[in-house]
């Protein structure tokens, strides 16, 4: 069974969404996934969904899908972050280069070969990727369900075995989720303290800017005060000086005036 991926670029037609029996299987691609209230990031997360989780996608349009949660609500999730998986159903399906009957045909798939793509059925095609070129199948021949492999009957030894495999498939899986949640929960720890240290960085910043301008007025004021005790003092040595002025006046005019009486009664 062979595996094609898809562009790893989102892309919704200018046509909008349109609807195919053949439904998709499809899965997040990234660690964790939002799960948002309405179709944008600035909606309310609702949710987290782990790489590798099979979502029930009702349909996708702008970038965003719309999927039903086990609880039965529906929400959005970034079409960015999923891929599609489709089988083929066909014994031999004609990989074409235009989205029509009539382009040159670049290839053939086989039965239960695989398609994955991040691009919606646009007209009955679905396009992806095909060695190294841009390609398309028609999607009434293919299926969102993986094709069922009959077991052969084995021995019940080795029963066994498989059912150890089986056990070790899901631990392994159990840990990679919990690895996973402790990673996104770790995150999020550290970026509380991120924000936590930047606040109280603002809150010092805001304290020192206060202080420096308590400090400025004082200093003003202490300025104000010294110009101010200087002019009283300036005013006090003028009001000094005139005094003093004024009472050597006075002696001159009464040593003058005790002359002109000498010379009177001599």
């Amino acid at each position: 069974m062979k595996k094609f991926m898809g562009i790893a670029t989102a892309a919704v037609f200018g046509l909008g969404i349109f609807t195919t029996s053949a439904k998709a299987e499809t899965i997040v691609t990234t660690d964790v996934l939002n799960v948002r209230e309405n179709p944008t990031t600035e909606s309310k997360v609702v949710g987290k969904l782990l790489d590798g989780y099979k979502v029930n996608v009702l349909h996708t349009e702008n970038g965003w899908s719309k999927v039903k949660l086990n609880s039965g609500k529906e929400a959005f999730i970034s079409a960015d972050y999923t891929k599609d998986t489709y089988y083929v159903t066909a014994n031999v399906l004609n990989v074409r280069a235009g989205a029509n009957t009539d382009s040159e045909i670049l290839g053939k798939l086989k039965q239960d070969d695989v398609i994955e793509t991040t691009h919606q059925v646009e007209n009955g095609w679905i396009q992806f990727e095909y060695n190294g070129k841009t390609a398309y199948v028609h999607v009434p021949y293919l299926t969102g369900k993986a094709p069922v492999k009959v077991q052969p009957v084995v021995k019940a030894e080795k029963t066994t075995t498989v059912q150890d495999t089986a056990k070790a498939v899901a631990t392994t899986k159990a840990r990679e989720v919990a690895e996973t949640q402790a990673k996104a929960k770790a995150e999020e720890a550290t970026k509380a303290q991120e924000a936590a240290k930047a606040q109280e960085a603002a809150k010092a910043q805001e304290a020192a800017k206060a202080q420096e301008a308590a400090k400025a007025q004082e200093a003003a004021k202490a300025q104000e005060a010294a110009k101010a005790q200087e002019e009283a003092e300036a005013q006090a040595a003028a009001k000094a000086q005139e005094a003093a002025k004024a009472r050597e006046a006075a002696k001159a005019q009464e040593e003058a005036k005790l002359k002109r009486l000498k010379l009177k009664s001599s």
